[in-house]
């Protein structure tokens, strides 16, 4: 917990051998059971492999920028999608 009473979720990744086992959905959903107890919203920044997990449990997407990487030696398309979840019980 944060100084200031708001809880924050760290960075997530799943390492490669053992990605699409339900692992990141496992980790969210504890994250998203935390902020229901205590009647938080989470907000959070995601990029294309991992927009659609966050969406499948119920955030809600209220943003995205895309970025033109290309400069710096990426594919030319970068996208961060900001999202939040709203506890039933703030709402």
């Amino acid at each position: 917990m944060l100084t200031d009473g708001r809880e924050e979720l760290e960075y997530l990744a799943v390492h490669p051998d053992y990605q699409k086992q339900g692992i990141a959905s496992l980790l969210v959903r504890n994250g998203i059971q935390q902020a229901e107890r205590m009647s938080l919203p989470i907000f959070l920044m995601a990029f294309d492999i991992s927009r659609g997990l966050y969406l499948r449990l119920g955030f809600r997407e209220i943003s995205n920028v895309l970025q033109d990487d290309s400069k710096f030696g990426g594919s030319g398309k970068y996208n961060a999608y900001f999202l939040v979840y709203e506890p039933v019980s703030s709402s």
